[in-house]
């Protein structure tokens, strides 16, 4: 080997020892976030725990992680359509600390809704949703199971206190800030499912039912299930 190839081949050597030595790093070096060691509501936990071990619900399994004190609410519930052929369920976040700024100035309101679901189906039953205020203050959480004749949904939604909201159906992601908080859902008799998204207004539980009622006799709506229908028939 020439003076000049083993240069160059020793150079390779030391540059690869001087960057593996570089990647390794000292275990003071971590950064870590933890809860152990904090304050917690044990009774709180206690009851947690316990409900955790007989939980059904779906389709994650909650409330094992310890809490502190705090105050914070929210609420779920189906939506009155009035049609047998759609079911509906409704999230909502509470008015509380810093999520107050999603509400209008000096709103008296309660909740607003942040994630609604409707299925078009006529054989649709549910499982019990949850709506959970656990990670107050930053985040509250809806989820839930649903099923038809064809097809079985499974459901997650978050919002923060900023307003930014998601959701899961299925493995398929929603923006519900960019695109609408509402979702319907409308599954086939091959299993295969179709959705539309709409970007609804700020409703309560005072205004909600009337407004999803109306929603689905919009002819646009009403236009797109209807193609949606026959694409599949």
């Amino acid at each position: 080997m020439s003076k000049h190839h083993l240069f160059a081949a020793l150079s390779i050597l030391v540059f690869c020892s001087i960057s593996f030595g570089q990647a390794s790093e000292k275990p003071d070096s971590l950064q870590i976030s933890t809860d152990i060691g904090k304050e917690f509501d044990e009774k709180l936990l206690q009851t947690n725990a316990n409900e955790h071990k007989k939980s059904v619900h779906k389709p994650f399994s909650i409330f094992n992680f310890p809490r502190t004190k705090y105050t914070g609410s929210a609420g779920t519930g189906p939506i009155a359509l009035n049609d047998p052929n759609f079911q509906g369920i409704q999230f909502m976040v509470g008015n509380y600390d810093e999520f107050r700024n999603l509400f209008p100035k000096d709103s008296k309101d309660e909740y607003q809704v942040f994630f609604a679901i409707i299925t078009y189906s006529k054989f649709t039953s549910s499982s019990p949703q949850l709506v959970s205020s656990r990670n107050f203050p930053k985040y509250y959480i809806g989820q839930g199971s649903l099923e038809s004749k064809s097809s079985k949904i499974d459901y997650f939604a978050f919002i923060d206190s900023n307003g930014k909201s998601y959701a899961i159906v299925n493995g398929k992601i929603f923006d519900l800030t960019e695109n609408g908080k509402t979702l319907i859902l409308l599954p086939a008799e091959d299993g295969s499912m179709n959705f539309i998204q709409v970007k609804t207004p700020y409703l309560t539980f005072a205004t909600l039912h009337d407004y999803y009622r109306d929603l689905l006799n919009n002819n646009e709506i009403k236009a797109l299930i209807g193609k949606a229908k026959m694409k599949k028939e």
